[in-house]
């Protein structure tokens, strides 16, 4: 039998270890393969708790490419309504730079039913761009019709400027 494909909401987490040193724990697994469309009210709500307690954003995206969920991180995130982000309205918020180089690269991963990693500007609440890496892969129902898209994004400004003072100092023989 197939083994499943976990799709993980990447965080980092402190966690003391016995020197009292903090230490960090990544990631929060969800089984893929139960993540479809349901018609059970029960599974919905549970689904939807577990994507607005997870501290990632969430997204999701139908058959035809149009976002049709983001949990709570992505409106704390955005500061705008949930009507605001779903179909393309979430476009609206993304860097012009980055618009013409992510879509092709998002459409292509769709039309393949590939999963996609892209890293791209998106506007927060207070009008600042901040990077977001974002992750997705292709979500199937039961028969395995392929409906869209589930995926997560994480602000990674503070790890891209992080990195920034560690390139400046590289010389061509450094690691």
């Amino acid at each position: 039998p197939a083994r499943p494909t976990y799709f993980m909401l990447p965080r980092r987490v402190p966690v003391p270890s016995v020197q009292s040193k903090a230490t960090s724990l990544s990631g929060c697994g969800i089984d893929r393969s139960r993540w479809s469309l349901s018609q059970n009210p029960a599974e919905v709500v549970q689904l939807t708790t577990i994507a607005n307690v997870a501290p990632a954003i969430v997204w999701v995206t139908a058959a035809d490419k149009s976002c049709t969920y983001v949990n709570d991180r992505w409106l704390e995130f955005s500061g705008r309504k949930r009507e605001d982000e779903l179909g393309f309205g979430w476009l609206s918020e993304m860097h012009p730079d980055d618009v013409p180089k992510c879509l092709p690269i998002f459409e292509k991963a769709f039309d393949a039913k590939a999963p996609v990693e892209i890293e791209y500007r998106q506007r927060r609440h207070e009008g600042a761009y901040r990077w977001m890496l974002s992750r997705g892969v292709p979500r199937f129902d039961r028969k395995g019709g392929f409906v869209g898209y589930i995926g997560g994004a994480l602000d990674i400004s503070d790890l891209r400027a992080a990195d920034r003072p560690r390139e400046k100092h590289r010389t061509p023989d450094s690691p």
